[in-house]
């Protein structure tokens, strides 16, 4: 059995989708949330001797369906996106892709 600390009050700021836009503000939030871990994983996988305490970490499950801007996997998609064929006939699509492109 898993004991979960309590989490931390500034998990709902640190982990909003704003702060994780940044790869600091997405460190920031898996630092925050890796406590409770335990408390995203099945109960099978992780038998967690305090539940309660994991709905202080609820905000946490939004790592798992983002990665920052800065991420690699994220910079490909907004490249695939934002730079294939379609996206580029529009002088507007030009642009986004010359942006997404620009350190």
């Amino acid at each position: 059995f898993v004991s979960v600390p309590p989490a931390v009050q500034s998990i709902p700021s640190v982990c909003s989708p704003e702060s994780l836009e940044s790869k600091e503000g997405y460190t920031m939030c898996k630092n925050a949330c890796d406590p409770g871990e335990c408390c995203m994983e099945p109960i099978e996988a992780c038998k967690v001797e305090n539940p309660e305490m994991c709905s202080g970490y609820e905000q946490c499950d939004i790592l798992h369906h983002s990665t920052p801007k800065s991420h690699p996997a994220s910079v490909k998609s907004q490249v695939d996106t934002k730079c294939n064929t379609n996206a580029l006939i529009s002088d507007d699509g030009a642009k986004q892709c010359r942006d997404v492109c620009e350190p």
